[in-house]
């Protein structure tokens, strides 16, 4: 019963699943991204979840089918590896592809920090095993934190579950022995301060 659970926290906060959920905070966050028409919103979700989830996703049964990966969990370092490079493309091209929309800068900003950062993962995933969903989920506290002070908005209560997201999918990922104690704070603090850094500086 609990390893259901935790396994099914950690595939409703998926690292894919990152871009989505930071666009559906930012354009309902009551900023002035919260009054762009239903209809342009509706074009930025689409791009978003297809870029950034369905097409990472379309290769894992060709990944499966060449014996590159042993099953989707991805659980061993190495396995990684070619799926987080396919991933940090299909990143790059709904960056690409949002860009070229007539939408805010700062909603730029975010698909390139989401590039960056899977690329970062990669990278690190060459030598050491870190959780991608603690990435994933300190990168978008991050960025609410950034988005609350920028704009001046009332972000607590949002604060408050996004920390408890955190730690729920951080003792999932524990519970199912995905991650050590280690790779999950590392992961975590990586995303945070990396995407502070980021939309502070840029």
């Amino acid at each position: 019963m609990i390893k259901n659970i935790a396994n099914i926290i950690s595939l409703l906060f998926h690292p894919l699943l990152g871009p989505t959920y930071g666009m559906l905070f930012l354009l309902n966050s009551g900023s002035y991204f919260s009054f762009i028409p239903n209809e342009a919103k509706l074009i930025v979700y689409l791009i978003t979840f297809i870029g950034t989830f369905v097409l990472p996703l379309t290769f894992m049964p060709f990944f499966l089918y060449k014996k590159i990966i042993k099953n989707i969990t991805l659980n061993v370092r190495k396995e990684r590896i070619i799926p987080l490079l396919i991933t940090s493309l299909a990143f790059y091209f709904t960056y690409f592809t949002i860009s070229r929309l007539p939408i805010p800068t700062f909603m730029n900003k975010f698909f390139l920090y989401s590039s960056i950062i899977v690329f970062v993962t990669l990278l690190i995933t060459f030598k050491w095993k870190i959780s991608t969903h603690l990435i994933g989920l300190g990168s978008f506290t991050g960025f609410v934190l950034y988005t609350g002070i920028k704009y001046g908005l009332d972000i607590s209560n949002f604060l408050i579950l996004v920390f408890l997201i955190s730690g729920l999918t951080a003792s999932a990922r524990l519970y199912l022995k995905a991650h050590t104690n280690l790779q999950v704070y590392i992961g975590f603090l990586t995303g945070l301060f990396s995407s502070i850094i980021f939309f502070w500086l840029l």
